[in-house]
């Protein structure tokens, strides 16, 4: 490729006395960005599983073994629309793990967030012990179930699919 291509923008950086490199900075800049973008997706609301029981070990409901990464959201990995917990979770206890919180129920399947995330007395502290899930507060468990006739949520073959 000719250095002075247009459609190559080459911009020198110099190192040491006599070494040149180039860098190929339309080259380079797409794939920066959609990392970045990726990076930041992904990483973006992870410190709020931290808040919470159990944040990191909250079963998908369609298949009870695979991780809801996102639990305060309808899609698996988090982000997109969320679910009565994700929503609950900022107006009532301002992303903190509060006993009010706790108490509550959140997705109306008749357990508290608390007993559903393994902290039935509500006195969990980020990082403290706490005993094992046994549902998803956000999403109402068993979908099967009377309780959860109107839930706005369904699978679709182990897979989190719209209602």
């Amino acid at each position: 490729t000719n250095a002075h291509d247009l459609n190559q923008r080459e911009y020198k950086i110099r190192s040491g006395i006599s070494s040149t490199r180039y860098i190929t900075i339309s080259k380079m800049l797409p794939e920066s960005i959609v990392l970045l973008v990726v990076v930041g997706t992904a990483w973006g609301y992870q410190h709020l599983q931290d808040n919470i029981p159990n944040g990191h070990n909250v079963l998908n409901p369609c298949d009870n073994k695979s991780a809801w990464g996102g639990v305060g959201h309808l899609n698996s990995a988090g982000g997109g629309p969320r679910n009565q917990f994700g929503h609950d979770f900022e107006h009532m206890a301002n992303f903190v793990w509060t006993a009010a919180f706790c108490k509550h129920d959140s997705d109306g399947d008749g357990r508290s967030n608390g007993e559903e995330l393994g902290d039935s007395n509500c006195d969990w502290v980020v990082g403290g012990p706490v005993d094992p899930v046994v549902g998803h507060p956000g999403i109402c468990t068993p979908l099967d179930s009377d309780a959860c006739a109107n839930e706005p949520f369904a699978c679709d073959g182990g897979v989190p699919a719209g209602r």
